[in-house]
């Protein structure tokens, strides 16, 4: 399922920015209009033009984490790019470990925060009642 809205949602930026660009040529006199494209449009891109696996995106999109303090859309962007190239030929669980290796090295702050998560996300949680 997160493959596939990725793949929707950078088809349908893909789609804005062509209405935009032919309201650009029909009315000259207007500014340009540059439509914002998310910056894990790519992966979805992959997995539509068959570089990618759904898997394999999914697991770059998880392990490279969200925009933060320090990590903006341009750095996990370029992140992006860079990972579909490496991993064409891996699997799903070594695109994530190299999306993690990745997303420590743009963000070193923020590892022991990203560690701390993963750990509480690891317990088995039970209540009464």
């Amino acid at each position: 399922i997160e493959a596939g809205t990725m793949a929707t949602e950078a088809e349908a930026a893909r789609d804005r920015q062509e209405q935009a660009d032919v309201l650009a040529l029909e009315h000259p006199e207007a500014p340009p209009v540059e439509v914002h494209r998310p910056w894990f449009a790519p992966l979805g891109d992959a997995v539509t033009d068959g570089t990618l696996s759904a898997e394999a995106a999914t697991a770059i999109r998880r392990g490279l984490g969200e925009v933060a303090i320090g990590v903006t859309e341009e750095m996990l962007a370029d992140a992006v790019v860079a990972l579909i190239a490496q991993c064409r030929i891996l699997n799903a669980d070594q695109a994530a470990k190299a999306a993690r290796h990745c997303r420590d090295s743009i963000d070193a702050a923020g590892i022991a925060s990203r560690a701390d998560a993963m750990r509480a996300r690891q317990y088995l949680r039970a209540s009464t009642g």
